[in-house]
């Protein structure tokens, strides 16, 4: 399983899409059956919608680990 969601693929017409960020939803969630790119996609919607026992630890997870979304928007422009 991806770790973060910039290392996800972004999906080709009918395949399924990330319910956080629109990449290839390549797995189900199994507390809530959407589709999700990475770890990082699913803590951030299990967050999001309450069910994530961790939440405040995902949240300073995420703001010291992942990339900063404006570089990773900026790259996805030059590379796609």
């Amino acid at each position: 399983m991806k770790e973060f969601g910039y290392q996800q693929r972004w999906p080709q017409e009918g395949e399924p899409v990330c319910i956080m960020c629109g990449r290839f939803g390549e797995y189900v969630c199994d507390a809530t059956d959407k589709d999700v790119c990475s770890l990082e996609c699913k803590g951030i919607h299990l967050a999001k919608i309450g069910q994530e026992k961790n939440a405040q630890q995902w949240a300073e997870y995420h703001q010291f680990y992942s990339p900063v979304p404006e570089v990773c928007s900026t790259i996805s422009l030059i590379f796609y």
